[in-house]
């Protein structure tokens, strides 16, 4: 009966979050998918990474050096390695990012998907979902991965990373 509510709860919770960015761009789709997504993307990106950040730059705090596997790289990270990875992720993000979204906006339109409060799914149905993308994309990327660090790739386009 409490999860009932939980889920219950969680759900309506959602919902009114989406309702009220969907408010706050004036009902426009093409901006909830393009500038929602762009937005949202960097907010987690940058947020997750910012104690990695600080350890880079600072080495504080200092405890969590001993998880670090390159630990005799970039101790501590020179400022201008910092702002070329910055830049990097800003144009991935930006040029790379949004334009890609702008076209998936298309396409989804094309293919009848609303990003309308109207037509969300359950929140049930949504996790559901999560935890099957999840499984599909760790697969997919795992693999992926490994055919870039093929010799006659590897040297071309992955070891940037």
């Amino acid at each position: 009966w409490h999860m009932q509510q939980f889920w219950g709860a969680s759900g309506d919770f959602w919902q009114r979050q989406w309702e009220n960015m969907y408010e706050f761009f004036n009902h426009d789709e093409r901006l909830v998918f393009v500038i929602g997504s762009f937005l949202f993307t960097a907010a987690v990106f940058w947020s997750a990474n910012i104690l990695f950040i600080l350890l880079d730059l600072t080495g504080w705090p200092s405890f969590l050096h001993k998880y670090k596997i390159q630990s005799d790289k970039n101790c501590p990270l020179k400022v201008s390695d910092f702002s070329r990875a910055v830049k990097v992720a800003l144009f991935n993000q930006i040029v790379v990012g949004v334009p890609f979204s702008l076209l998936m906006y298309f396409l989804m339109t094309w293919r009848g998907c609303s990003c309308s409060p109207n037509d969300l799914p359950t929140f049930q149905w949504a996790v559901m979902e999560m935890i099957v993308f999840t499984l599909v994309e760790e697969i997919c990327f795992y693999y992926f991965h490994r055919i870039l660090h093929h010799p006659k790739i590897y040297k071309y386009v992955h070891k940037m990373h």
